[in-house]
């Protein structure tokens, strides 16, 4: 996938929008990333949502995700 794609997702889905913009104002490259419990109540999400956003974020390799570990940024996001 490319950045076009990621574009049109953060187009499509506010939620990812907003999420991508607390993640670039917040958190530098290979940072860890709040627990999702402490994410969800800054930016106001459900866990559900959180996990979608995340996700996405993972499938166009900006985040790392490993269960029992923190979560990462590993690739700037240049949107």
């Amino acid at each position: 996938m490319n950045n076009k794609h990621f574009v049109t997702m953060l187009n499509q889905y506010p939620k990812l929008k907003n999420l991508v913009i607390y993640i670039k104002g917040n958190i530098k490259l290979n940072e860890a990333l709040p627990g999702q419990d402490i994410l969800k109540e800054i930016i106001g999400y459900s866990k559900q949502q959180l996990r979608e956003s995340l996700i996405m974020l993972q499938c166009f390799g900006y985040i790392s995700i490993n269960h029992g570990k923190k979560t990462k940024l590993i690739k700037e996001i240049d949107v």
